[in-house]
């Protein structure tokens, strides 16, 4: 008999890891508008910002960093359109330094559902962008499309880079125990009335893009040559 497991985002965020794409997102935000204000400036195939004047401080926040925490949490898109800023607890109007445009609405999409639901299914709204419009057969759905695998490709990289910098958490002994443990009799649909079993094979499913299960597999358990692990996402 055979068990199979199930990996999503929760086994990550169980190992103190912030691998959500809205922890991504910010990651993201962060990481391009602190090179906007080091360099005059930032463009990628996602967006380009324009520094009017860098920053130290900003109203009553220490730098860029604190800028995104506090707007991602009350209005973010105070960070785009190019108007004055109301910053919490600050009675003062303060110019946006940042002159910004978003190269698709792919992107605005992206980071308006991160936003406003506090979470974001980048492959969805991928696939939306990708068949938004396949009834349009002109060169300007040629020239769309390019942009938005560009972006995507961007995307991809960018979040290559954010997952280098998330190191795993504590060891959760639990699934060392899951792992090693017997399927039980009680636990199947139909009694097998032939008492608990160890498991022939293992599979594990994971849909995540971190490689968290390896931790165990590799930490010298001896449980590790029955258990294959299936990557949905590479």
């Amino acid at each position: 008999m055979n068990r199979l497991i199930l990996l999503g985002n929760g086994f990550d965020l169980a190992h103190k890891m912030k691998t959500s794409y809205k922890d991504f997102i910010i990651w993201y935000l962060k990481k391009v508008f602190n090179e906007a204000n080091s360099n005059r400036g930032f463009s990628d195939s996602l967006m380009t910002i324009q520094c009017l004047e860098p920053i130290q401080r900003f109203g009553n926040l220490n730098d860029v960093d604190e800028l995104i925490d506090v707007l991602f949490l009350n209005d973010l898109n105070q960070l785009f359109d190019n108007q004055s800023i109301i910053l919490p607890n600050y009675h003062h109007l303060i110019a946006n330094p940042f002159k910004v445009s978003i190269s698709t609405k792919f992107m605005q999409k992206v980071i308006k559902e991160c936003h406003e639901k506090n979470w974001v299914d980048i492959e969805n709204v991928f696939y939306e962008a990708l068949t938004g419009n396949l009834n349009e057969r002109s060169n300007v759905w040629d020239t769309r499309l390019t942009e938005i695998l560009n972006a995507m490709q961007c995307m991809i990289q960018m979040l290559e880079e954010y997952l280098l910098t998330q190191k795993i958490g504590p060891e959760i002994s639990e699934i060392n125990s899951l792992l090693n443990s017997d399927i039980l009799d009680e636990d199947l649909a139909m009694d097998s009335q032939g008492g608990n079993l160890p498991p022939n094979r293992t599979l594990i499913v994971d849909f995540n893009y971190t490689p968290t299960i390896e931790y165990y597999l590799k930490n010298g358990n001896n449980f590790s040559s029955h258990i294959e692990v299936n990557y949905i996402h590479g």
